[in-house]
């Protein structure tokens, strides 16, 4: 998917949540106030967000490749490549 991608990959730290009425996984970045909706996943980040439910979520490092532009202030759809350091916690 990388090939594809509109901007470069990159690393966030954040927490990732699974947003049942509308079936989207989205990450928040630590420190900021917008949010990434992943739209594409790689099988390596499926094996993890996989797991995600209503009543969990996930913290750790995303690698995300962006497929959208948006000014930084509001959502962004992207590709999750791989997630580093997973830490499953209760919502």
């Amino acid at each position: 998917m990388e090939s594809s991608s509109l901007l470069s990959c990159f690393e966030v730290t954040g927490r990732a949540q699974h947003y049942i009425y509308r079936n989207q996984v989205r990450i928040w970045p630590f420190g900021t106030a917008h949010h990434l909706v992943v739209i594409d996943k790689s099988s390596r980040a499926l094996n993890v967000i996989s797991k995600l439910d209503r009543f969990r979520a996930l913290e750790g490092k995303f690698k995300v490749c962006p497929l959208s532009f948006g000014p930084p202030d509001k959502r962004q759809l992207v590709c999750l490549e791989d997630v580093a350091k997973p830490k499953f916690e209760k919502r």
